[in-house]
């Protein structure tokens, strides 16, 4: 019986040494496609800090870079990386049940991406209501400047697409 071997991330996998049966040995598999920080996640669980330290410096390249492909501003993805990790902390407990922990947390990353959207279509329609506030206060007497500032009304309601 051949032994399970550990393989690194870019290993071939071993394959049975008769060259008729080409099959995977499945030990060398299960090896493979483990997680493999599976003892930093236990230890982290626990409250290691040291643990989780090191998650976070493995993973926050790529929880990084998924979120400031998707941004426009670098420290809007600082900061949802930043979160990331806070939440990964606050609900360390559910990290046990995630297979791999780099899906995990572009997953939550994914979910505070998708709450920075929201928030950023309330400050565009608050930017609206304070324009529109704003438009009211300029007309209020001026019934002849109502109809040069509607002219500019396009124009404002374009920018704020941007």
């Amino acid at each position: 019986m051949d032994a399970a071997v550990a393989l690194a991330p870019g290993d071939a996998l071993p394959v049975d040494a008769d060259a008729t049966n080409l099959s995977v040995n499945p030990a060398a598999l299960n090896a493979a496609t483990a997680e493999p920080h599976q003892g930093l996640v236990m230890a982290a669980q626990r409250g290691d800090q040291k643990a989780f330290t090191a998650l976070v410096e493995f993973y926050q390249q790529t929880v990084y870079g998924y979120l400031r492909a998707r941004l426009f501003d670098s420290t809007d993805a600082e900061d949802l990386c930043q979160e990331t990790f806070l939440r990964c902390y606050q609900g360390r407990e559910k990290l046990a049940r995630a297979t791999q922990v780099g899906p995990w947390l572009i997953g939550i990353a994914r979910n505070l991406l998708r709450e920075h959207v929201k928030r950023i279509s309330r400050r565009r329609e608050v930017a609206w209501t304070e324009l529109c506030l704003e438009l009211d206060d300029l007309t209020r007497d001026h019934h002849y400047v109502e109809h040069d500032a509607l002219h500019h009304l396009p124009g404002c309601l374009e920018s704020l697409g941007q």
